[in-house]
């Protein structure tokens, strides 16, 4: 069944392969999105992983923190939010973590297959570039859970075998990133997130408003999400379920009546949560609802009451974006791909 993927940004990635040709090549050729450090040495390659390594840890420090400090209290969970938010200010280096490493398997020295067992605990993605000679290596390697994939070299093209098989593991949830965010949500906050439809939908609605990175919070329970320009928007999710209980909130907050009646009609939602979490004082107002896939499966499979999941979009405002040398497309300007000989 698949999963949403609770946790995504930017990232790096490295190739390391002895042949200069396709290296200038790929590079040329890389998607505009991507970011690439392409090594033809594999000391200076697995040095610069292994440095990486230690920032993935220090990152991940700094998202249990977070997670951490949401789960002391009912009022603490609250502060997912804002700390999310400290934590894109405060991190600017997040993008420059490596979330896969390609290595071309025969190489002169050491073997691609051996420099990654080499990495250890590196968690990113490895994918492996083989000869016909070396796949039968490289099936056992992939049943080891050595390397997430191997692509034959001898393919007609293998520039185009290389972009055409990358990004579908690119776009898969990290392990350790995912097992991080997923405890923070309640069962059925999961199940909702495992629902085919549901994750379609997110995953369509998030590419069409260019959302490059984004976090999934139990409480309350939404997206917050930022586009490649830095302006950061609040996807607040509710059952339908919740709807009365919603209004019931915002009615001691001061909403009008003709805003509550469109809370529990299910047709706008109200950012009472959102307020809470960033400014009290903050003036409740109302959003368009519209709804996220089907309950059919669930309703069925977990024997849950009839439900529906809404969504509503929030723009938190100039004070939440990012400052233009912190956007994503600034990072890639300042940092594109290069060689590294």
């Amino acid at each position: 069944m698949p999963q949403f993927t609770l946790f995504k940004r930017p990232s790096r990635l490295v190739f390391l392969d002895d042949d200069a040709l396709f290296l200038q090549v790929l590079k040329v050729a890389l998607p505009p999105d991507w970011r690439a450090d392409l090594f033809m040495d594999s000391e200076a390659c697995l040095a610069h992983l292994k440095a990486n390594g230690i920032a993935w840890l220090q990152d991940e420090y700094k998202q249990q923190i977070l997670l951490d400090k949401a789960d002391d209290s009912a009022q603490g969970a609250l502060n997912i939010i804002p700390g999310i938010l400290d934590y894109w200010r405060q991190s600017p280096e997040r993008y420059d973590l490596v979330h896969m490493a390609t290595f071309d398997y025969a190489m002169p020295g050491l073997n691609g297959l051996d420099a990654f067992e080499l990495l250890q605990d590196w968690p990113g993605r490895r994918v492996l570039l083989t000869g016909q000679a070396d796949e039968s290596i490289a099936v056992k390697a992939f049943n080891k859970g050595l390397i997430q994939q191997f692509i034959a070299k001898q393919s007609g093209n293998l520039r185009d075998s290389l972009l055409f098989q990358l990004p579908d593991l690119l776009e898969q949830p990290l392990p350790r990133h995912q097992v991080l965010w997923l405890q923070s949500l309640s069962r059925v906050q999961q199940q909702w997130l495992s629902e085919p439809s549901v994750v379609q939908e997110l995953n369509e609605w998030i590419v069409q408003n260019d959302w490059v990175e984004y976090a999934v919070t139990h409480t309350p329970f939404g997206i917050l999400g930022a586009n490649t320009k830095g302006i950061v928007c609040w996807l607040q999710l509710e059952f339908e379920s919740d709807l009365g209980e919603l209004a019931d909130l915002a009615s001691k907050q001061g909403l009008d009546s003709k805003g509550l009646a469109k809370v529990r009609s299910g047709t706008s939602l109200v950012n009472t949560d959102l307020c809470l979490a960033l400014d009290p004082a903050r003036v409740l107002t109302t959003s368009s609802a519209f709804k996220l896939g089907s309950n059919s499966s669930q309703s069925e499979q977990n024997g849950h009451l009839p439900d529906n999941l809404l969504g509503a979009l929030w723009p938190l405002g100039d004070s939440y974006n990012f400052s233009k040398e912190r956007t994503y497309d600034t990072w890639k300007t300042l940092y594109p791909s290069k060689i590294i000989q």
